[in-house]
């Protein structure tokens, strides 16, 4: 199968349609695309993503940004319509900042759009110019635009705290273990995918045993790279460094404006995101809970809350596996 590595920088704006982001039109696919290419051999990704922005928007690198620290790694399979055939991708994704100066020199150049959501869904311009359906995938994968859920597969999700009691982990893995096989059988051949935040305790644990599993680990997680790992003591750091680079894919959600961050615990309506974001596209939930009710935003009791209230009041299928579980602080 051929391979695909490369790097895609999403440059957003905010204008009076919307959120829009920056695309060029591709002369091998007669269609608009994000600004990004093929990783040269020599290249880092961060390297490649400098190198392509200033090539296709033809600008020196002081007039843009683009963040050092990626904003996902997507590991995929889809039909490359320019090598018309079959293709494994590997496309590490950064943030991209153009300063208004720099907007207008791109705009003058009418291979360099502006896209709303509305437009990459529905896979053209208001013109009526193609956009290549990898857009779309693109941002249906990393949580900034909805998407259909595959037939083929099961999808797994975990929520639940970080502070495990460690005299229980071996009585859970037992029945972690069995809750698998369960899956497996449900599943009836489809592929299994598992959601993990990569939190430290309950979202490490069961990454651990998806991937044992054969599981395709997927990790959305809910801050910024860089400031993530300031989540993590040191063990638990190496850990989520190591299920960071075992995922398939792996993506920092999208950032969104929410009023109760100015009356909660910074953070928590990331977490709570996070959480919302796990159980929207999981079939099966795996909540190890303490059985506590703090009412705490962003917390394993509101992720759970959340997946309950979609089953009894949307008649969602989502199934629930509860795991009561001890914790080392109260």
């Amino acid at each position: 199968m051929r391979e695909s590595i490369g790097a895609i920088v999403f440059y957003e704006r905010r204008s009076a349609r919307g959120l829009e982001y920056l695309a060029q039109w591709n002369a091998g696919w007669k269609a608009f695309h994000f600004v990004g290419g093929h990783q040269r051999v020599e290249e880092t990704s961060l390297n490649c993503a400098i190198r392509e922005s200033t090539e296709e928007l033809e600008l020196s690198a002081d007039q843009f940004q683009i963040d050092p620290i990626p904003i996902g790694r997507l590991q995929y399979r889809s039909f490359s319509q320019r090598a018309q055939m079959e293709t494994a991708y590997h496309t590490t994704l950064f943030a991209g900042h153009l300063p208004e100066t720099s907007q207008k020199l791109i705009e003058r150049n009418p291979e360099n759009v502006w896209l709303t959501f509305a437009e990459i869904q529905q896979g053209q311009t208001e013109a009526g110019q193609l956009i290549s359906p990898t857009s779309a995938l693109l941002l249906q994968k990393t949580g900034r635009m909805p998407c259909a859920r595959e037939e083929n597969v099961l999808t797994i999700g975990v929520t639940g705290h970080r502070d495990l009691h460690p005299d229980q982990i071996p009585d859970l893995k037992v029945r972690l273990h069995n809750l698998f096989d369960d899956a497996e059988q449900i599943a009836e051949g489809r592929s299994l995918h598992l959601l993990s935040p990569l939190a430290a305790g309950a979202d490490q644990l069961v990454a651990e045993m998806g991937l044992a599993r054969d599981c395709r680990l997927i990790a959305p997680l809910p801050f910024q790279l860089e400031q993530y790992e300031q989540d993590f003591a040191n063990q638990e750091l190496t850990r989520f460094h190591h299920l960071l680079e075992e995922s398939q894919e792996w993506f920092s959600l999208p950032e969104a404006s929410d009023s109760s961050e100015k009356t909660s615990k910074p953070g928590s309506s990331k977490y709570a995101a996070v959480g919302r974001y796990v159980v929207d596209h999981s079939d099966l939930l795996i909540a190890l809970w303490d059985g506590q009710r703090t009412h705490k935003l962003g917390g394993t009791e509101a992720t759970l809350q959340y997946a309950l209230q979609k089953k009894l009041e949307y008649d969602s299928p989502i199934k629930i596996g509860l795991f009561p579980v001890e914790r080392t602080t109260k």
